[in-house]
This record gives structure tokens, sequence and C-alpha cells, in this order.
């Protein structure tokens, strides 16, 4: 009966004695994960900027065809007004719902966006 006792004693000793384990993460995880988060943050700035031109070409494009804006200043003009507001709402630090909010209540119009099947779809609702 002793010797459990010693013996005990000398595991936990021992096991007092032991350092604490180091985690040592492996370089190679440590180095895919960098690539990994650079390469999303290119993707999501290069899918931030294909947006905003195309945002951008479409909203000139149907000031031009369907209300006839042929003047070379309206068009600028518009394309300048537009970016201008997208970078204010950029800078504000705004989230997208609440500057939608904000819009819908200035305008009456909301947009929604939503996935039928495998078209994605705007749609514009007057808010009353």
């Amino acid at each position: 009966m002793m010797s459990n006792r010693r013996a005990e004693l000398r595991r936990h000793e021992k096991a007092a004695s032991k350092p604490a384990p180091i985690y040592n993460p492996n370089p190679l995880k440590i180095q895919v994960q960098r690539e990994y988060d650079r390469v999303m943050k290119e993707v999501r700035e290069k899918a931030t900027e294909d947006a905003l031109t195309m945002f951008l070409t479409i909203t000139v494009k149907v000031m031009h065809d369907k209300y006839g804006w042929r003047s070379r200043k309206r068009l600028p003009d518009l394309a300048q007004a537009l970016t201008d507001e997208f970078q204010n709402f950029y800078e504000s630090g705004l989230d997208v719902e609440k500057y939608c909010d904000d819009v819908a209540d200035e305008t009456g119009l909301r947009f929604k966006t939503f996935d039928e099947g495998k078209k994605f779809s705007i749609h514009g609702e007057v808010v009353l």
C-alpha cells in the first residue's frame, strides 16, 4: 500500500516539474493560411471593382437608351455623382441595410435581392 502512495507522489512530482507543452503550429499551415487570406482579399477587391463598374455602366446605358440622355455633360455628371455617392457611403462606415433603409425613407423605393433557382433577381418596390 505504501509503494502505491510513493509511486503516485513520484508521478505527481514528475508531472509538476515538466514545463507546459508549447503549441508549435505547423509553418506550412501558417503559410497556406496567409496565402489563402491574400488571395481571398484580392478576389473580394476585384469583385467589388467589377460590381461597381457594371453598376455604373448599366446606369449610364439605361439613362442613355431609355431616358434619352444624349448629352456629353449629363451622363458624365451622373457617373461622377454616382461614384461620389459610392465613395461617401464607403467612407461613412454605414452598413448596407442602414443605407438602404435611409434611401427607402427618402425616395420610397427599396431594392431587394433574392435567388430564384439559378436566376438572380433584383426587384424595386414602392415603400409606403
